[in-house]
């Protein structure tokens, strides 16, 4: 318990960071009007999340610390929802609501579509 609770622990503190600077990256490219920041690391963490927990179904070795390290730790603390749930709702009572509702259909679709690239890259891998 005590191995995975660190596993779980280095995990978040290397996905709290690369989330803090993967936002900073979109918003100097891509500018603050619209929260790219979480797209890309909602879409991005998807993504890992597929490729991850599809490599590991079959249970290889150290299958359970790679859940503990890279899907709960690392992808637990980079991707956020709360941060969705407040930018969408912070839009839509400023009276934003065709930002507020394209930004709920971009990161669906992204995120979904990224955990099934993810997930077929994974298996992909696995069979290899």
């Amino acid at each position: 318990m005590g191995s995975t609770i660190l596993l779980i622990s280095l995990g978040a503190i290397a996905g709290a960071n690369a989330r803090y600077f993967v936002g900073i990256a979109a918003i100097s490219a891509l500018g603050s009007a619209f929260p790219f920041g979480t797209v890309v690391v909602n879409v991005v963490g998807s993504f890992i999340v597929g490729i991850v927990l599809t490599a590991i179904a079959g249970s290889p070795p150290h299958a359970s610390e790679w859940r503990a390290l890279v899907a709960v730790g690392f992808c637990g603390s980079f991707t956020t929802f709360s941060a969705f749930s407040f930018e969408t709702l912070s839009m839509a009572r400023q009276g934003q609501w065709f930002a507020s509702l394209s930004y709920v259909a971009i990161s669906l679709t992204a995120c979904l579509g990224a955990t099934l690239i993810g997930a077929t890259i994974g298996r992909t891998v696995m069979q290899s």
